[in-house]
């Protein structure tokens, strides 16, 4: 179980990026 905090970090970066996109469609799209 090493990688889970590793695992943990890219999932929130993933999530956090997915948001951005998110909000900037509503704001551009």
């Amino acid at each position: 179980m090493r990688y889970t905090k590793v695992v943990q970090t890219f999932i929130r970066k993933v999530d956090a990026a997915h948001k951005k996109a998110a909000e900037s469609k509503l704001k551009f799209g």
